[in-house]
């Protein structure tokens, strides 16, 4: 004859009761393994997000980079231009191309003559006698990678009044 629980005989009266839960493999319905794998997946999205904005930051410092060469190149224009006197020639537009074979860059330059006016006042040249040549030199300073700048510079030369 097999006994079960129902069988028993209940206890009426001062009997306490206690009841203890048993830890053990056999209770276990895999909480930790669900907590670590979450932890997982936010830790490699961390991961993830980390690497893409390094990313994004590395294309930004090369970019700022390649403009700054560019910028630079152009004004290497700029002074190739004003060392040169015969960069200013009133009758027609001078233009010229340069490649560098180190910095693997190119800057072009053009001046143009455009007005005549009168000196500027204390700059003890008569109005009479002088006139002020105004020119415009405009500059483009192009890189390997594509990065472009174009600066544009005014000057002035003093020459004999045309009168």
């Amino acid at each position: 004859m097999k006994i079960t629980h129902r069988d028993w005989p209940i206890a009426i009266g001062s009997a306490k009761t206690s009841h203890t839960s048993c830890i053990g493999p056999g209770n276990q319905r895999g909480a930790a393994l669900a907590v670590g794998l979450v932890l997982l997946l936010a830790m490699t999205i961390i991961g993830i997000s980390a690497l893409n904005t390094t990313s994004l930051e590395e294309r930004m410092a090369g970019n700022t980079q390649e403009m700054n060469r560019a910028f630079q190149i152009a004004e290497t224009g700029l002074s190739t231009a004003f060392d040169n006197p015969e960069s200013f020639d009133l009758v027609q537009t001078q233009s010229a191309i340069v490649t560098s074979g180190t910095m693997h860059s190119t800057v072009s330059f053009d001046t143009t003559f455009n007005q005549f006016t009168k000196p500027q006042r204390g700059s003890n040249y008569s109005a009479i006698n002088f006139s002020s040549a105004h020119f415009e030199t405009e500059s483009t300073g192009m890189t390997d990678a594509g990065a472009t700048v174009n600066l544009s510079q005014g000057a002035y030369q003093i020459t004999p009044s045309l009168n």
